[in-house]
């Protein structure tokens, strides 16, 4: 199967002894109608530790993708209520000039993760013109490099300037049917099997990866390699969020919830339809990984159970079943005409006995 992967290029060619660090990275894939042909989206949230010394953040998606296929979400994330629903906190959002915006903790005196304790700058990228879309083959892959401008993201650097830090989350989602070729495959039953397996129920596996070299193309290794290697990852969420009458199984601890409609309706694909875009039916299943924490000597007084990542993780992957109601009207079709031949069939030889 395939995998993703995210790494940068440093404006002096080198990050030396200080590569930047992915405090938190989110993946929502949305798919919430696995039995028809519908469109699944991912939505990718990174949150840099620092993005000073980046001249570009890089993503490798193993399909192919375009303009029109992916949009901005951050903009929707200046709704306090919304951001603190993806990071599990009590945000607040200040609004700046420009496509920037300053999120912080308010009245925040001490927090598990020291880092936690300060804001971050939410940038509302414009996807025409701040990210660049590279097509990219090799070993029998077709995929796509986007490419996020840092170093010409003014708002950004402004926001930095006058007092917001150097820390900075970016959010964006993608809408292709190449998210479910890369990522969902179906069971390779032979056709007399499927008849008896997939009549009323359905069955895909989800392998979802991020920065695993062995199913990377050689060639891209090697490009991610010449720029100083994956980006070191501290703490990463991955939300497959699906309808209830889907059976979602891995042997991967993870939680479940019923979404909330109030929150995050105004979120989701397509919450411009006329339709309410989240009905109450569906269910976030979460996975998370976390680097090693330990006491941070560094800590202030006020934050003595402060802890800083001292083993943050590079690579991560989940394996899902996926268990649905499933109509076939090819199997349908042949179980009528069987039982049309069976009927037949009986009605010849309860005639030819003399019934």
């Amino acid at each position: 199967m395939s995998s993703l992967a995210i790494w940068a290029r440093s404006k002096d060619g080198d990050f030396g002894n200080e590569t930047p660090l992915i405090e938190k990275l989110h993946f929502n894939y949305w798919y919430l109608d696995c039995g028809k042909n519908d469109v699944p989206c991912l939505d990718i949230g990174i949150l840099l530790s620092s993005f000073k010394s980046l001249s570009e953040l890089m993503i490798w998606l193993p399909f192919q993708v375009a303009v029109d296929d992916v949009i901005d979400l951050a903009g929707s994330l200046k709704d306090a209520s919304l951001l603190g629903a993806v990071f599990n906190d009590e945000y607040r959002v200040d609004s700046m000039e420009g496509k920037a915006c300053y999120a912080h903790l308010p009245n925040r005196t001490e927090s598990l993760n020291y880092a936690d304790c300060a804001g971050f700058v939410l940038y509302e990228l414009d996807v025409q013109s701040n990210i660049s879309f590279r097509p990219f083959s090799g070993d029998r892959q077709l995929g796509t490099i986007l490419s996020i401008a840092v170093e010409t993201l003014h708002d950004l650097i402004k926001a930095s300037d006058n007092g917001c830090g150097k820390r900075a989350y970016f959010r964006f989602r993608i809408k292709t049917h190449g998210l479910q070729e890369a990522f969902v495959f179906g069971r390779n039953y032979k056709w007399l099997d499927a008849l008896l397996h997939d009549t009323l129920t359905a069955t895909k596996l989800m392998d979802f990866r991020i920065n695993q070299s062995r199913s990377l193309p050689k060639t891209l290794c090697e490009e991610v390699d010449s720029a100083g290697g994956f980006l070191p990852i501290a703490a990463l969420h991955f939300l497959l969020l699906t309808k209830d009458t889907t059976v979602v199984s891995s042997d991967e601890h993870s939680t479940m919830r019923r979404l909330e409609r109030d929150v995050w309706d105004c979120y989701l694909p397509d919450s411009k339809a006329p339709k309410p875009a989240l009905s109450d039916d569906v269910i976030a299943y979460h996975w998370k990984q976390k680097g090693k924490l330990s006491a941070d000597p560094s800590a202030s007084t006020y934050a003595k159970a402060a802890r800083r990542i001292t083993s943050p993780f590079i690579c991560w992957d989940v394996f899902i079943v996926l268990r649905f109601m499933h109509k076939s009207f090819r199997n349908l079709v042949v179980y009528l005409a069987f039982a049309i031949l069976l009927g037949i069939a009986s009605n010849v030889i309860a005639a030819a006995l003399g019934f």
